[in-house]
């Protein structure tokens, strides 16, 4: 997580405004098999919660395209992970799910509702494909704390990962919001204000929306106006509409096959139709005024799934601003004559078209040839932002009555001009739905004018042509267009009077007679003109601003390149091997892992030592070598491993009982339970001073009362355990005389004492062990008088 500072956050498909103040998750890298999430932004204002997110490759939001994508962001509202949607470690109360255009509403999960992307008033731009999206969230529905998680579900990839939860608290200062205000006046009665609007099917003669129309057109005030959508609009039909204005509009020039229709208070010298839904006027701009004339040109390429209809428009536009600009062809028009290219583009597919506009990159080149910068100074044409009089909004389209599965709001409708020779003094785009009361009563508008009008926003620009004066042998810009010339080689030719030479490619000085040579003597040129060896590669590591001549193959100066951007970096002209542990590996090719052979998880592949070895016990622990997971073998943690544990059981008070520890005295269960089943007569014996139920009948005492009077009054008695005496100070001995004990221990044979009232206590076997009559097996059978009998039963 990491926090940083800005002005202010502008939804209009660009990002440079998220460079600072910003709450950012950056993801793992290569975490998935599929697109790869890299990281996303948070930030917020008053009423939106502002999102930002980078993918590794360029994707549609809200269509099919070449690499698949489903994006779902999820927020935590209430920032209880109890309630809502469990996904990702957060409760979900809104699953925003941007491919399928809808909102999962799990406030009151497990019932779940489907709500319309506007239902949270969701603006993603840019409408077309990117690998990054700036998305507005409505956040008056969210508590002050709230937690998100951002997916592609095609690949699995996940913002946060690892079980991490990403918070986001609107208490704290994402940046210092900056009142956001246009005006409609104009600032300078001469700059030329541009109006371009998609009236939505003829609605200059429709009569439920004539109204709204008329009152947008009039509080405009446009010099020139660019409509769409007027396939079925006749001239007729425009002189009906323009009626009640109070500006003068005479030259109206519709196409009724394209739908676009140009108004201008000025004439169009020459027409012509570029492309089938692309025409082009030249206005005649008054002399009075202004020192040039304008290309105006009105464009309605195809919507929606059509992308090749839409990049066969825009290629037809460069071919025809590249013939302008030279000479021959169907159009020659005059050096840094201004271009203005307005309309509703339908930018909602692939990219490309948006940059064959900007940068002239033609699709194809067959037909319509290879491109080419199309500003004057070969350079992009000027893309015009422009945004909601007092919110930084940038979208022109919408739904009317939207529901689950319509597309969100975007920016379709487009000013693009030639930033070389004209300037933009203000822009706005005109929501009478968000204006503030004042603003609508100013401008004669109703709240509902243009939501009624149309599913578009107009889109209003005021041009200001540049001009320049010269000031002490040097060109200035007049940004007003106040200035002596309207071009800069026109100043440069008439500023610059005195000889000036350069210095050519081939090291020869050249006179320069505008003065805008690099040396104001020959002399002084042929001194400099010398070549300075080195590399001119500005994409080399080495290069070198100041050399003139390229360095010969094999000199110290010779452009080096780095050939590997994730092992090499380039630091004052050498390429340095990024190698931190220095030990001879990448460390974008590291590897994090167990790195000893002898742990169960050692990774042959790992190349750093992370401390995630994992060793067995030596004792019970089983490793499996293919997965480097430890399993415990002692599950009762015994000391007796899982694979070596035995089933035995003692008869205890007739019932058959496992020890645990494998010390019972039989071996199955059926045997114990056939012994235990022979119980014929209650015994005890007195073990430790308490009478205990003795089965089979082998208790020393018959009666439980006089078991208990005996128990008590035992002194020490002694066992014989491997030819040893041991005292038994609990009276269970089997001896009541040390001597008796001894006798018996150092006897080597059985002695027989034959006593005939003698009572048998109990039947042991060779190990000592108490068992019951046992046939073809040697038993001791020991009596109450302290004798023992050797006996085996022949079966």
């Amino acid at each position: 997580m990491i926090g940083l500072g800005q002005n202010s956050i502008k939804i209009d498909g660009f990002f440079e405004d998220w460079d600072l103040n910003t709450s950012t998750y950056i993801d793992d890298s290569f975490d998935s098999e599929g697109i790869e999430l890299l990281e996303f932004n948070a930030c917020h204002d008053d009423e939106y919660l502002y999102i930002k997110i980078k993918l590794d490759t360029e994707i549609d939001l809200t269509e099919d395209y070449l690499n698949p994508s489903k994006l779902m962001i999820n927020i935590d509202a209430d920032n209880n992970p109890s309630t809502g949607y469990f996904t990702n470690n957060i409760g979900s109360e809104y699953g925003i799910n941007f491919f399928d255009k809808l909102i999962f509403d799990d406030t009151n999960f497990p019932l779940v509702d489907t709500l319309s992307l506007y239902d949270l008033n969701i603006i993603p731009l840019p409408t077309y494909t990117s690998n990054q999206f700036e998305i507005a969230i409505d956040r008056s529905l969210f508590s002050e704390t709230i937690a998100i998680s951002i997916k592609e579900t095609i690949s699995n990839d996940k913002m946060p990962d690892n079980g991490d939860i990403f918070n986001y608290s609107f208490d704290e200062v994402c940046y210092e919001e900056t009142a956001q205000f246009v005006g409609f006046e104009k600032t300078d009665s001469l700059y030329l204000r541009l109006f371009n609007y998609n009236v939505l099917s003829n609605g200059l003669k429709n009569n439920n929306r004539i109204d709204e129309h008329r009152r947008i057109f009039e509080s405009v005030g446009a010099d020139i106006i660019t409509y769409q959508e007027c396939g079925n609009t006749t001239y007729n039909d425009v002189l009906n509409f323009l009626n009640t204005s109070q500006i003068y509009y005479p030259y109206i020039y519709p196409d009724l096959n394209s739908g676009n229709l140009t108004i201008s208070k000025y004439p169009s010298l020459q027409s012509w139709q570029v492309s089938n839904k692309i025409n082009a006027e030249l206005i005649d701009l008054p002399d009075s005024f202004y020192d040039t004339d304008i290309l105006i040109l009105n464009g309605h390429p195809p919507c929606c799934g059509n992308n090749q209809g839409r990049q066969e428009n825009f290629d037809a536009f460069i071919q025809f601003i590249i013939d302008a600009k030279t000479p021959g062809g169907i159009i020659d028009l005059e050096t840094n004559t201004p271009i203005s290219f307005s309309g509703d583009m339908n930018l909602v597919g692939y990219a490309e078209q948006y940059y064959t506009i900007v940068n002239g990159t033609i699709s194809d080149t067959v037909t319509f040839g290879p491109g080419g910068m199309p500003d004057w100074d070969d350079t992009p044409l000027e893309d015009q932002r422009c945004y909601f009089n007092e919110k930084n909004i940038a979208y022109t389209w919408y739904k009317n009555n939207p529901t689950s599965g319509d597309f969100p709001p975007g920016r379709l409708d487009f000013v693009f001009f030639t930033n070389s020779v004209m300037s933009v003094d203000k822009s706005f785009i005109i929501s009478t739905e968000h204006m503030s009361e004042s603003l609508l009563t100013e401008n004669n508008l109703l709240p509902d004018d243009t939501k009624v009008a149309s599913d578009h926003f107009p889109v209003i620009v005021d041009y200001v042509f540049k001009t320049w004066n010269c000031e002490n042998n040097s060109c200035i810009e007049i940004s007003d267009g106040a200035g002596e010339f309207t071009s800069l080689d026109s100043c440069e030719e008439e500023c610059f009077s005195d000889p000036t030479w350069n210095c050519s490619d081939n090291f020869a000085c050249i006179e320069v007679n505008d003065g805008t040579g690099e040396y104001t003597s020959l002399i002084n040129c042929e001194e400099q003109c010398e070549p300075i060896y080195g590399c001119t590669d500005i994409l080399a590591c080495n290069y070198d601003p100041q050399a003139t001549a390229e360095a010969a193959a094999g000199d110290p100066e010779e452009c080096i390149y780095i050939i590997d951007d994730l092992c090499e970096t380039c630091v004052d002209g050498n390429i340095l091997f990024i190698d931190e542990d220095n030990d001879g590996i990448c460390d974008a090719y590291e590897i994090g892992g167990c790195t000893d052979i002898l742990a169960c998880n050692y990774n042959n592949e790992a190349t750093d030592e992370d401390g995630s070895c994992e060793y067995v016990d030596g004792v019970c622990d089983l490793c499996d070598t293919a997965t480097g997971t430890i399993f415990d073998n002692d599950s009762d943690d015994d000391g007796i491993c899982d694979d070596d544990e035995i089933e035995t059981y003692n008869c205890i008070n007739s019932v058959c009982i496992d020890p645990g520890d494998n010390t019972g005295t039989y071996t199955s269960i059926d045997e114990c339970e056939a012994i235990c089943s022979m119980v014929e007569d209650t015994t005890w014996d007195c073990i430790d001073n308490s009478c205990v139920d003795i089965i089979h009948g082998e208790g020393m005492y018959d009666d439980l009362n006089e078991c208990e009077a005996a128990c008590v009054q035992f002194n020490s008695t002694y066992n014989c355990i491997e030819e040893i005496c041991t005292e038994v100070n609990d009276g269970t001995g089997l001896f009541n005389s040390l001597e008796g004990c001894q006798e018996f221990c150092n006897a080597t044979s059985i002695t027989d004492y034959n006593n005939s009232n003698k009572k048998l206590r109990k039947i042991i076997n060779l190990l000592g062990q108490e068992t019951p009559i046992r046939k073809n097996s040697p038993m001791f059978y020991i009596y109450d008088d302290g004798t023992v009998e050797k006996k085996v039963i022949i079966e």
